[in-house]
């Protein structure tokens, strides 16, 4: 379901912006609801209520644009879940105070009963704090992996998210695949463009699962980039995909507007029983490639002693991260 949002500018203003977004996002979501065929999920784009941080520091966007989860965003979700009996997938920026000084990228997934049934943290990210960042920690805290790659056995099938461009890194796809995922949520704040179309097809044709991806529409930035006018390219794009590659529904009008199709879980439950090369994950050698993974390229805990406090700070570890990239290249393998 892409919808367009109002931009935050400056930092002092998310506040009002959050309240309208989810205002928007509600309309959008009863609209769904009210159509025929009736909706049992409902995913809304990446980002869709804060949007993206315009300049400033950590401190400041924690203090507008954060909200725990559960907490105050997915309160109002949750709310509608309940009074429309359907699933409602999101995205937004999260502050936990058992993470002071930090915040993440979080998907979320609320179902008929109110409940977070799913909260991922995104693990691959370019910009803000990940809990690979807080590694030795997160795991300490959680327990394993199972709060690191999270994935929901509901009704519906068994579902996973993954936001943005990070369906593009196909050990995270594969991952929640592997670990039992039939639906991938997509939430994205994208511009489209081939690789993102193409890495969308990727995983649902390399993984055996639905693909369901909502993009923001209109433009990316509100017009601004680093508190500067831009001309960027707008959103759109948000695609329905089956396991086969074959985009069920598609939008590519750059306004708001509602997708649906029909999802056959039972499907990808018989493809994956399947023996034949049409099951893409039946014969994965795992022990030929494991070597290759083992090893470090960006560094772990990162932010665990002293978190994130300007954007800038996160060019050290992915400074590390390609030295150990160039030298794996020349060395034949990782080390």
């Amino acid at each position: 379901m892409p919808t367009e949002i109002l931009w935050p500018h400056p930092v002092a203003d998310v506040p009002s912006v959050i309240a309208a977004n989810i205002a928007t996002a509600t309309a959008a979501v009863r609209e769904a609801v009210a159509s025929d065929p009736r909706p049992a999920l409902i995913l809304l784009p990446e980002y869709a209520f804060s949007g993206q941080p315009n300049g400033g520091t950590v401190a400041q966007w924690l203090e507008k644009g954060c909200a725990p989860v559960p907490g105050s965003i997915t309160a109002h979700f949750a709310e509608l879940a309940r009074e429309l009996g359907v699933y409602i997938g999101g995205n937004q920026f999260e502050s936990d105070p058992e993470w002071p000084d930090r915040f993440f990228n979080t998907s979320w997934l609320i179902d008929p009963d109110g409940e977070v049934v799913l909260r991922y943290r995104r693990v691959h990210t370019a910009m803000w704090c990940s809990p690979h960042d807080v590694w030795d920690d997160y795991l300490a805290r959680y327990g394993g992996l199972d709060q690191v790659w999270p994935v929901v056995d509901t009704p519906l099938g068994r579902i996973a998210m993954v936001p943005c461009g990070e369906i593009a890194v196909p050990e995270a796809v594969r991952t929640v695949a592997l670990r039992g995922a039939e639906i991938l949520l997509h939430p994205t704040w994208e511009t489209r463009t081939p690789g993102q179309d193409a890495a969308k097809i990727v995983a649902a044709s390399g993984n055996g699962l639905y693909v369901v991806s909502a993009n923001v529409s209109g433009s990316l930035h509100g017009g601004q980039v680093d508190n500067r006018p831009s001309t960027d390219e707008v959103g759109s794009g948000s695609q329905i995909i089956a396991p086969t590659g074959v985009a069920l529904a598609a939008e590519d009008a750059h306004r708001p507007a509602i997708l649906k199709a029909e999802i056959d879980v039972e499907s990808v439950r018989a493809l994956r029983a399947d023996l034949s090369m049409a099951n893409p994950l039946l014969r994965l050698r795992m022990e030929t490639i494991a070597a290759t993974y083992q090893g470090s390229l960006y560094p772990p805990n990162a932010f665990l002693d002293l978190p994130l406090r300007e954007y800038s700070q996160i060019q050290a570890p992915a400074a590390v991260a390609r030295t150990r990239l160039e030298a794996t290249a020349a060395s034949g393998g990782a080390r």
